[in-house]
């Protein structure tokens, strides 16, 4: 996983938008928690290099919610993956669905008239996650993969929500069997089960 530090967060080095917080429940010792943005982006590149070549990957977003967390379901978000430059996936997601939750609007829309919708799911670790989209490894070589969430055209408040970081797994692996942990652009790979499958 690609910790929160590691990740590039529109004005997270201002203590008035962004406070960083240490999670009893995260590995890494702080999360990024949303104090209140109308401009809400977040983004991270990385060498594909990193991962093994000629295999599907997923990207994922993990976070939390608080209780009194605003403004994260409607306008919905997009999410995007670009692989050398080119956009090879890109999609709606919708934080927080929580039953009550109020649509904005002016916007026009609830998330059902939208098609292709991703919704986040719990992890088994107590986080939750949402899928930023799908990426082929390729060869490996001197490519780069971008990753980013934003939602910056509904001009309105957001707050309450943790970020813990970014994931990025083969689609074929659950994160309790395989896990990328990217901590300040460090590369730390845990082997589980799949090391064996590595090395047949």
């Amino acid at each position: 996983m690609i910790s929160a530090r590691a990740l590039s967060i529109i004005w997270g080095d201002h203590d008035r938008y962004w406070q960083w917080i240490a999670q009893p429940e995260s590995r890494f010792s702080e999360c990024a928690e949303l104090i209140e943005v109308c401009w809400l982006a977040i983004s991270k590149t990385i060498d594909s290099n990193v991962l093994t070549a000629h295999t599907a990957y997923a990207a994922y977003l993990v976070f939390k919610l608080e209780p009194n967390a605003h403004g994260l379901s409607n306008p919905v978000q997009t999410a995007k993956i670009t692989v050398d430059g080119d956009t090879v996936s890109e999609h709606f997601v919708c934080l927080d669905v929580r039953e009550g939750e109020p649509p904005y609007p002016w916007w026009g829309y609830d998330i059902e008239e939208i098609d292709d919708v991703i919704l986040p799911s719990e992890r088994q670790d107590g986080w939750w996650e949402v899928q930023l989209g799908e990426f082929y490894s390729g060869d490996g070589i001197d490519g780069e993969v971008g990753m980013s969430f934003a939602e910056i055209r509904g001009g309105h408040w957001k707050s309450g929500l943790i970020v813990e970081g970014i994931e990025v797994r083969p689609k074929n692996n659950s994160a309790r069997k395989y896990n990328i942990i990217f901590d300040c652009d460090r590369l730390i790979v845990i082997c589980k089960d799949y090391c064996r499958r590595l090395i047949v």
